[in-house]
């Protein structure tokens, strides 16, 4: 499984890790933690032991054994003490549903499904989109149909930051 919005997606659906992993039928893991917090560590958990040796020889082959390997994993010790973990992607998705309450009173903004997690789609005019790269915004957009964009909340976004976001796509709506 690409964990890298696993935390995520276990706050906002409120279960167990095994749920959604090895109880679901998952072998391997990718615990992708660098977009939840930490500055470089990700993790791989092996749910089925079979699976081991491979791993191992294939981590190696691909250059994944930093010389220092244990200083980047030493920022799990922090990652999960006390679901630091979850407290932060809850948090970002918190801010997602901050932005996605935000951009409802935008007129010509078209929301495309819920923010279940911390990623809101959404229809915007061409003029806000250039108007938000203008203003040094950093987003997907047009890559599925034109005026569809892609806005990824953060564990370190502050609600203020979220509705300057907010302010900039009303500015731009005109």
């Amino acid at each position: 499984m690409d964990g890298a919005r696993f935390a995520g997606a276990v706050a906002a659906l409120g279960c167990a890790p095994a749920d959604v992993t090895w109880r679901a039928g998952v072998d391997l893991l990718s615990f992708g933690a660098t977009k939840n917090g930490t500055m470089t560590a990700d993790a791989i958990v092996v749910f089925d032991r079979s699976l081991t040796a491979e791993l191992s020889f294939r981590a190696k082959r691909a250059g994944q054994l930093a010389a220092k390997m244990r200083f980047h994993a030493a920022q799990f010790d922090a990652y999960l003490t006390d679901d630091l973990w979850l407290r932060n992607a809850a948090h970002a998705n918190a801010m997602a549903a901050r932005l996605q309450e935000g951009l409802k009173a935008v007129p010509d903004v078209g929301l495309l499904g819920a923010a279940d997690a911390n990623i809101v789609f959404c229809r915007l005019p061409r003029p806000v989109i250039d108007g938000l790269l203008a203003d040094g915004y950093a987003f997907y957009h047009d890559r599925w149909e034109p005026g569809v964009v892609r806005l990824v909340t953060s564990f370190a976004a502050t609600p203020q930051d979220v509705d300057h976001l907010v302010e900039a796509v009303h500015r731009h709506a005109g």
